[in-house]
Order: structure tokens, then sequence, then C-alpha cells
């Protein structure tokens, strides 16, 4: 009995140890993505080029209003876009959780990489959403050892791509490219698609009076359902309490993302821009 107690209490001080250490391989995985997205061989623009209005003059009168509200134009043009969210309301399979959420949005590719960070019942538990080079998908590890989400194919590369184009707003560059296209529907829309390798997805962008896009929605990004699968599903990503940056630039700093389901709207990510930076 005694060497029985003896084997547990040691496994149970190696779990105490292994979880205290920092390192984590899905977060190793997440920062070697993004070291390589930001490595300067993937840069787009001139270093110093800056937004003009010619840049934007074939673009819907919705997006040009967001555009001059905004502030961009004799702004520099960022290759990418990094943000920092603290104590953001998620909820995942149904369990609230507040997590820290760290944000890239690349414009030279449709690449974006978003790391969450949180914990159940003091185990770490690390997520990766993903867009790299048309490899999407949706990580989740607990524990830095037990995969506990693994969402890849065809389904989550359109959801990784619309999730994408429904972020541009914060780093306009890449309505800059040639796998973004926007057409107009009045002064307060405009629809976006995105389009590569043979994906498309598109959705709305809603630009208030006051010019800032308030809302993109979409039905090109899938849903987990039970039992395992995914299924197209009405969405909405929401910005507001616009506020100047550090570049000078009208930035939403409160974000939400939900699913428009006929019984309401369920929010699943609602919190406060922490940070921005901008790379070139």
């Amino acid at each position: 009995m005694g060497i029985a107690v003896g084997i547990v209490l040691v496994i149970i001080g190696g779990l105490v140890i292994f979880e205290s250490v920092p390192y984590s391989p899905l977060k190793s995985e997440f920062q070697a993505d993004v070291d390589r997205l930001t490595s300067a061989e993937n840069t787009v623009f001139d270093e110093g080029e800056l937004f003009s209005e010619s840049d934007f003059a074939d673009v819907p009168e919705a997006i040009q209003r967001f555009i001059q509200h905004s502030g961009y134009i004799g702004t520099p043009k960022m290759t990418y876009i990094r943000l920092s969210m603290k104590d953001v309301q998620f909820n995942l399979d149904g369990r609230d959780m507040t997590i820290d959420y760290t944000l890239y949005d690349f414009a030279v590719r449709p690449n974006r990489t978003a790391l969450i960070e949180t914990s159940f019942y003091g185990i770490p538990f690390d997520g990766y959403d993903y867009l790299v080079d048309m490899n999407a998908g949706m990580r989740g590890v607990l524990g830095k050892v037990a995969t506990v989400v693994d969402q890849t194919g065809e389904l989550m590369d359109k959801a990784q791509l619309v999730t994408l184009l429904g972020e541009s707003p914060l780093c306009p560059s890449i309505w800059l490219t040639d796998y973004v296209t926007l057409e107009h529907i009045d002064q307060n829309h405009a629809r976006a698609t995105i389009t590569y390798q043979g994906i498309t997805a598109s959705g709305i962008f809603t630009v208030n009076e006051a010019g800032e896009i308030a809302t993109f929605t979409t039905d090109d990004r899938a849903m987990s359902v039970s039992g395992g699968g995914m299924d197209y599903t009405p969405w909405t990503g929401v910005f507001a309490d616009y506020r100047e940056n550090d570049r000078g630039v009208l930035f939403p700093w409160h974000i939400q993302a939900m699913w428009n389901l006929p019984q309401g709207d369920y929010v699943y990510f609602d919190g406060d821009v922490d940070t921005v930076e901008y790379g070139g």
C-alpha cells in the first residue's frame, strides 16, 4: 500500500512540475508560424509607403466613408496587424470562460493566426485558430499534451478565409490585394468577397452614419454542431467603441462575434482590445 501511495504521489508531483513549466508545444507552434509570417520576405509594401486616396478610388462608397472617417489616408500601409486582448468573455462548447487572445492578420497572402490562453480548474488550456498557407484548422490542447479539439477540412478552410475577410477592417491593406473584391450595395453597405486557391467566401459590411464599420455578416462560416460535424450558420462580427490608436486612426476597441441562430443571437466572443501593433 505504501509503495502504491508513493507512486501516486510521484505521478501527481510530476504533473505539478510539468504544468509549472512555461513551455507549451501549441504556443511554440503558434510562435513559429508568426515568426515566419512576419519575416522580412513577407512584406508587401515599400518601407514608408502611405495609404492614398487613389488606393481606394474604386472601392464602394461605404468603404471610402470608413477609410476617410477613420483617418487612414496618409498613414503607413501595414503588412500585418497584431491584436492583444485580455479577459475576453468566451464560450466553448457551452462552457463560459475568460481568455487571453492574441491575433495576427496578414495582407501579403490570406493568413491569420490566433492564440487562446486560459485554464480549466487550474489546468492550462491553449487554443490555436489558424490559416497558414491555406492549411486551416482549430486545435485545443489541455494540460499542454491532451488534444481535445482538432478541426480541419474544406469547411474550416472556408471558415478561416471568411473570418480573415471579416477582420479586414482592422488591417485595410487586405483590401488592396488581388484576392479580395469589394462591391457597392448602397452608401451604408458593401459586399466583400475573398477568393484564394479555388475557395470563395463573402459577406456584407455595414457602415453606420458616423462612417464606422459596425458589423460584418456572412452565411459562409460553418459552426460546430453536435456529433462532431460542422454546418453553415449565419455569423456576425461586431465592431464598436471607435477611438484613436497609437497610429492616430480610429480603431474599434470592442469586438464581438456571434452566431445568428433561429432562437436568437448567440454571442460567444466579447472583449476589449488591449494593444494594437502594426508590421510593415
